[in-house]
């Protein structure tokens, strides 16, 4: 997909699996299988979201490389909603399962243009497959307010 995001954005997804992730022992969201990512090898300005083998979500952003992430067990087999928001201006970001927050974080302020693009199932660097299903993914350039995620997740947008 095109990268038409470089400031405030949001990443939104659904994506169900039964142990579609990658990584033992991550800290980082690229050391996982990629669900809607940008990242770059090395030092970069990128993001992404990803899932690990113990099912925990992760997202974040990079130079330097922050992440958050969810708890585990989200490879159940069930349909999980995902929204990752990034607010340039203060660098903090958010990461939203089944509609409610789960985790914050702060990063980088600067624009996030390394990618030439996002991929969805694969880290956009091509490597870390996710095995599952994935739909309905969306890309803001805004940061999607909470009440929205909410409504999104009830509402099944």
């Amino acid at each position: 997909l095109p990268r038409d995001i470089r400031d405030d954005f949001s990443l939104e997804l659904w994506f169900a699996t039964h142990g579609g992730g990658v990584g033992t022992g991550v800290t980082q969201w690229w050391q996982a299988a990629g669900l809607l990512d940008a990242e770059v090898p090395g030092m970069a300005d990128d993001f992404g979201t990803s899932l690990d083998a113990s099912g925990q979500v992760w997202a974040g952003t990079g130079s330097p490389d922050t992440s958050i992430h969810s708890g585990t067990g989200l490879d159940d087999g069930a349909w999980h909603h995902v929204v990752f928001t990034r607010a340039q201006a203060t660098g903090e970001t958010t990461l939203y399962i089944d509609g409610a927050p789960v985790a914050t974080g702060h990063g980088g302020t600067q624009r996030l243009t390394s990618a030439p693009g996002l991929r969805i199932g694969a880290l956009q660097s091509a490597a870390t497959f996710f095995a599952g299903s994935i739909a309905d993914a969306a890309v803001y350039n805004t940061v999607v307010p909470a009440a929205t995620v909410t409504d999104h997740f009830s509402n099944r947008h």
